[in-house]
């Protein structure tokens, strides 16, 4: 069985703040309006506790291999921080492929 702390620390880059990874918007669904998609904002929303579900609520974000593999080129991709403290707000499937959900990540640029 995957252990989500052993994945994120092999698969996810680490910096002071905490770990990176990736979203885009639009791609499946719309973000919720309350969202603002703009650098330096935080987004929030209720996860999905089940780490038996691929794919549930929250805000769903990848690795970078995952978003190089699955978009096109010129698809808007975002780097986000998930902060150290906000690391309890996640949630990593068992059966992942790279993506995961979290209860809040900050918006740092587009890449």
């Amino acid at each position: 069985m995957l252990d989500p702390i052993d994945w994120m620390y092999q698969n996810l880059e680490k910096i002071d703040e905490g770990y990176l990874a990736y979203k885009t918007f639009n791609s499946n669904f719309s973000p919720p309006d309350r969202w603002k998609i703009e650098e330096g904002a935080e987004i929030t929303e209720v996860i999905n506790p089940l780490p038996t579900l691929d794919c549930a609520c929250g805000v769903n974000v990848v690795t970078l291999e995952w978003v190089k593999k699955n978009n096109l080129p010129d698809t808007p991709i975002w780097q986000v921080l998930i902060k150290w403290e906000w690391l309890p707000g996640v949630v990593v499937s068992y059966n992942t492929d790279g993506k995961f959900r979290c209860s809040r990540v900050k918006l740092l640029r587009r890449v």
